[in-house]
């Protein structure tokens, strides 16, 4: 494949994604429809918070869960709300037919670009999402960002799905640090991308190091101090802060991801819902917490609270 050059508007939104990368939640109410009154006010806090870069329909907006047209629908929300320096991102994701779909409804919506989902089929190869990549790509000027969750995809194929011309950030989430290093370093200057850490604020650190300049957060749903001060502990080099922030990340993000992630979404709302900022409700087949987990929720938010991030 040959490496391309980037025009100058997607070089732009690449350096701007250098940063937290929002992956906002979609609130429900008890019925389990869109409550897209508390979707705007949410939408709102993240941007008066001042996070830039929101991506609505990612995994912890419980994309799979949702319909197409609600799907359409929480972009055309977030379009609407939308300011000046705001930069926004949808996820697509389904058979390509419908993920082209999705990714020109945003385009058409005035979304800076599309984050393309891991595809939950089973049988999933590096190739194979190589040419789902290319094909939705291929069918937007918008900037693409693949998402890849399989440590089984071979460096050579990621590179080339890192060289398509209007990629501008990879959301890599396979913690193997030394893996995304090699793949930082092949990738070809001239492809311009922003390689992103996309399991959160517990692995930013090291993907830091690594090469990675931005990383994905659902926590900052809850906390948007938290990930803006490991934003800047980061960018600023000071090792003593980012170590500070990380301890406070860790339980939360252990709590995420315990039992695979069953429970990944619901604590983001739950820990909303206790300070106020929206409903708790998920769609199935997610994970309710436990007792004792929500207890060690209550007790991780109000140190939160106690040292100002909550």
């Amino acid at each position: 494949m040959a490496q391309p050059t980037q025009n100058t508007s997607l070089s732009t939104l690449s350096e701007r994604l250098r940063d937290v990368i929002v992956v906002t939640v979609t609130p429900l109410n008890a019925e389990l429809n869109i409550d897209f009154v508390a979707l705007e006010r949410h939408l709102q806090f993240l941007t008066d918070d001042g996070l830039g870069v929101l991506t609505v329909n990612g995994n912890t907006g419980e994309f799979y869960a949702l319909t197409v047209d609600e799907a359409k629908s929480v972009v055309e929300c977030a379009a609407g709300l939308r300011s000046g320096g705001t930069t926004l991102i949808a996820g697509v994701g389904h058979d390509l037919e419908t993920a082209i779909d999705l990714a020109r409804h945003a385009e058409s919506k005035g979304f800076d670009a599309v984050m393309v989902h891991h595809p939950s089929n089973p049988y999933v190869g590096a190739s194979g999402f190589l040419d789902y990549v290319a094909a939705i790509a291929d069918a937007v000027d918008v900037g693409v960002v693949p998402y890849i969750k399989s440590a089984h995809f071979d460096d050579p194929t990621v590179v080339k799905i890192a060289q398509i011309p209007n990629v501008v950030a990879i959301k890599y989430a396979v913690n193997d640090i030394l893996k995304v290093s090699t793949l930082i370093e092949a990738t070809p200057s001239a492809a311009d991308v922003t390689w992103a850490c996309g399991t959160a604020e517990a692995w930013a650190p090291q993907y830091f190091a690594a090469g990675a300049t931005a990383f994905t957060s659902g926590l900052a749903n809850v906390a948007p101090k938290l990930a803006i001060a490991m934003r800047e502990a980061l960018t600023s080099g000071d090792a003593a802060a980012v170590r500070r922030i990380w301890t406070e990340v860790k339980p939360f993000e252990a709590l995420r991801a315990e039992k695979g992630g069953a429970a990944n979404v619901t604590v983001v709302k739950d820990a909303m819902h206790r300070l106020g900022l929206g409903p708790r409700y998920v769609r199935p087949p997610a994970g309710t917490l436990t007792e004792p987990e929500l207890a060690l929720l209550d007790k991780i938010l109000s140190g939160w609270k106690e040292r100002g991030f909550a």
